[in-house]
């Protein structure tokens, strides 16, 4: 596998190649039953049990857990975690990953998933990063808070401006029945100063971002709910997988994660 500066077009098997260099973030692979615990003890996850633990993949150690059992996603052995927003379920980090060192977001980062979203209602929250005592801060990628099929992202500074609105529709037909990946490129090279929306392979159009600058001390992580000082704001979707990283990955990275994904979710 050759790696050029900050590019990779293949993943010779594993997303994990994606993490070279020191880059930071997580992935958590719900189609890969040996990566999921079903509690403290490390029991193996089995079809239809609460996840407690979805380890991280990518090398960092950034695993997700759930210690609440009414809280957990519920595991399918086709290959998904069971994010019902009714029954409040989510998975939790109490740590930025690196995201926001010092408050100062980092220039350059991507959030992607892998989801079906049939009944997914507007302002749900795939994951987010956000600050246990203060209602502002955060990141997130979620749907539009108008419409629930079309992706949106919040990203909002510890004075509560925002450098990017929920609001602002990014990329339609995002979360539907049949299961796909959807995400954000921030930053890097391609991208610039602006948010690049994806779905699958494709482009959407940039966005604009303001008040990057501005600080954001984020200290905590979820997939499948918005968190601040308080969780809301669940997912109702099945989620395949998922990778934030604090680099904007390129369109040949992007190409070669999808191309992994869909054949781990075809399994």
């Amino acid at each position: 596998m050759l790696i050029g500066p900050r590019k990779i077009n293949r993943l010779d098997g594993t997303p994990k190649a994606l993490f070279f260099g020191g880059s930071k973030g997580g992935w958590w692979d719900f189609s890969d039953p040996a990566s999921l615990r079903s509690d403290a003890g490390g029991t193996q996850i089995a079809d239809g049990v609460g996840i407690y633990t979805a380890l991280d993949k990518s090398g960092n150690g950034n695993h997700v857990i759930q210690a609440t059992a009414g809280n957990r996603p519920n595991w399918n052995k086709a290959g998904y975690a069971d994010f019902v927003s009714a029954s409040s379920r989510y998975l939790f980090r109490t740590d930025d990953m690196g995201f926001s060192p010092g408050g100062e977001l980092s220039p350059e980062w991507s959030i992607f998933v892998w989801l079906a979203a049939p009944t997914i209602g507007t302002s749900q929250y795939c994951c987010s990063f956000g600050q246990n005592v203060d209602t502002d801060p955060a990141i997130a990628l979620s749907s539009n808070s108008t419409t629930a099929s079309t992706l949106s992202m919040f990203i909002r500074d510890d004075g509560g401006v925002n450098s990017h609105a929920l609001t602002v529709a990014l990329q339609t037909n995002s979360f539907v029945s049949a299961g796909q990946m959807v995400g954000v490129t921030v930053g890097g090279p391609e991208t610039g100063a602006r948010v690049q929306p994806w779905l699958n392979t494709t482009r959407g159009t940039v966005a604009a971002l303001s008040n990057y600058s501005g600080v954001h001390t984020l200290n905590r992580f979820t997939l499948g709910a918005l968190v601040r000082s308080t969780v809301t704001n669940y997912l109702n979707a099945a989620m395949y997988q998922a990778l934030v990283i604090n680099r904007a990955l390129r369109q040949g990275e992007v190409t070669a994660l999808y191309g992994d994904w869909i054949k781990r979710v075809a399994q």
